[in-house]
């Protein structure tokens, strides 16, 4: 019975010690995880702080657009005018060139 109780005891001595090192090794990923955070915080803050500023950069250079097709659109509208008129002046001509060379 001694000795029953000898090997249990050394058993649960050894599950004992072997969770202890199981949990020591937790307790130092644990450390170093938590070392790691602050680090990781700034990082996400830096990393924030440049995604808002990109969006910022973005909405500015989609009003530029914006006011550059308007300007393009303006451009064209005024030269389809003046081809227009050129085209209407060009048929003129032709009219007051064609009554002038007849006999």
């Amino acid at each position: 019975e001694m000795k029953r109780s000898s090997e249990h005891l050394l058993r649960a001595t050894k599950e004992r010690e072997a969770a202890v090192r199981k949990y020591k090794k937790s307790l130092g990923v644990l450390k170093g995880i938590q070392g790691s955070i602050p680090s990781m915080m700034t990082t996400k803050s830096v990393i924030t702080t440049e995604v808002q500023l990109m969006n910022v950069e973005a909405k500015k250079r989609a009003a530029v657009n914006v006011d550059l097709r308007r300007e393009v659109d303006m451009y064209m509208s005024a030269y389809m005018k003046e081809e227009g008129v050129g085209k209407e002046k060009g048929v003129v001509y032709q009219f007051s060139y064609a009554e002038v060379s007849e006999p």
